[in-house]
């Protein structure tokens, strides 16, 4: 039987890897931890650690239950030190708030109010960066276009940010100083990518991307062209999964691909998500992690990795995606898309990361890769192979050690007639 022969149209490059040594957070894997955490809960949180840093994670983003952090700092001192003995960096949100928001236009109760109460914030990243704290995140920023007088509240906002990187700079140049901003109000993102100089400035790229492959590969093209030029480390999210027992939180977009996700599809994304180069957070509700509140005298937010099949099988994936990653130097590595593949459909998105080949298949059919590309990992669990190749199935994403097709016999060569 003759084997079918791959046609490589177009190899397109969007986005050149440094290949070098760089600093911890352009490349880093952060789990996003739910909740809010209290004194109690800090300390609960301590035999956590460990399994986190064993999982794969270079960091941890957590929030504290007070808005006043400056009342914690010796139970988050105690939580930071732990972390550092398990070569695990820890990272703060410096805003208490129902959505985890930061907002320039309006002084709304809790959350922050940049034009009027900058003070506060700073007096807060400086008490947060003296516990020894490897980042602070100032959360979601909530830009009002509808107000008017843009330009003088985001001048605000920088003098803002200015000053909290102010404050980093003048302890460690290692702590860093991230946000995260919605790409819906284009001309306001593009200050905050631009003015604002985040270490981190995660958008809504991918969690708030259709389950469709031409779309998340032109968001993953668009965000490189925007940061690269200006020297920006993309910082990936790929999914806004929370604590569901707190309604206050935010939920899946509507029309993305996490709106009514099966686990399927969500195992996929974070596999396809942790391929790309740069940063990435993924929330511990994605890896295996389950919350549990106790009710006696007072709630109490414990954190632990699952013991059911579904907390198992994604603990176990999170495992093999994070340390493959970081084996293969995917973080700084360089990426391309790979296009006008004869056995891939135009819902198959098939991109080189390094010398990983990654598929994602967002078609509601199966797709079989060439024998020559050998499986490395895949979020559905087993891989199927065939005479022909190894199959991937709908919602589902694969890793492959990327091979080179056969010369073909010029026996085979056909001639125009």
């Amino acid at each position: 039987m003759t084997r079918p022969v791959e046609v490589l149209n177009t190899t397109r490059l969007v986005h050149r890897g440094s290949g070098t040594g760089t600093s911890w957070w352009r490349t880093s894997a952060i789990c996003d931890l739910p909740g809010a955490f209290g004194a109690d809960d800090l300390a609960a949180l301590h035999e956590q650690l460990p399994p986190v840093r064993k999982l794969g994670f270079d960091a941890v983003l957590l929030r504290l239950a007070e808005a006043d952090v400056t009342r914690r700092t010796h139970d988050l001192k105690q939580l930071i030190d732990i972390a550092h003995g398990n070569d695990l960096r820890v990272m703060v949100r410096v805003v208490a708030a129902p959505d985890d928001q930061v907002t320039a236009p309006t002084a709304t109760p809790p959350l922050v109010e940049l034009l009027d109460n900058a003070h506060v914030l700073v007096e807060r990243t400086r008490a947060l960066l003296n516990t020894g704290v490897d980042g602070v995140d100032v959360g979601l920023i909530v830009d009002a276009p509808e107000l008017g007088d843009g330009a003088r509240r985001g001048e605000e906002f920088s003098r803002t940010v200015n000053q909290q990187l102010a404050e980093l700079a003048d302890l460690d140049s290692q702590t860093i100083l991230s946000a995260e901003a919605s790409r819906s109000h284009p001309d306001f993102f593009h200050r905050h990518l631009t003015e604002d100089w985040f270490h981190h400035l995660r958008d809504d790229a991918l969690y708030g991307s259709p389950w469709s492959a031409q779309s998340l590969q032109k968001r993953i093209a668009q965000t490189y062209k925007d940061r690269d030029p200006l020297g920006h480390a993309a910082a990936w999210r790929p999914s806004l999964k929370t604590w569901a027992e707190n309604p206050r939180l935010r939920g899946a977009i509507a029309g993305s691909w996490e709106e009514d996700a099966p686990a399927a599809r969500s195992s996929a994304m974070v596999t396809f998500a942790a391929s790309l180069p740069g940063a990435i957070y993924l929330p511990y509700l994605t890896c295996g992690g389950s919350v549990h509140v106790s009710q006696l005298r007072r709630p109490r937010l414990a954190l632990s990795l699952g013991n059911a099949p579904l907390n198992m099988f994604q603990r176990g994936l999170a495992s093999s995606v994070l340390h493959l990653r970081k084996k293969y130097d995917l973080g700084k590595a360089t990426l391309a898309f790979v296009e006008g593949l004869s056995w891939a459909n135009d819902q198959t998105s098939v991109h080189l990361s390094g010398p990983i080949m990654v598929v994602l298949n967002t078609s509601s059919r199966s797709i079989t890769v060439p024998n020559h590309h050998s499986p490395l990992l895949y979020s559905g669990g087993f891989l199927e192979s065939t005479a022909e190749g190894t199959v991937v199935e709908p919602e589902s994403c694969a890793w492959f050690v990327a091979g080179r097709p056969d010369p073909i016999d010029p026996a085979h060569y056909s001639t125009a007639r």
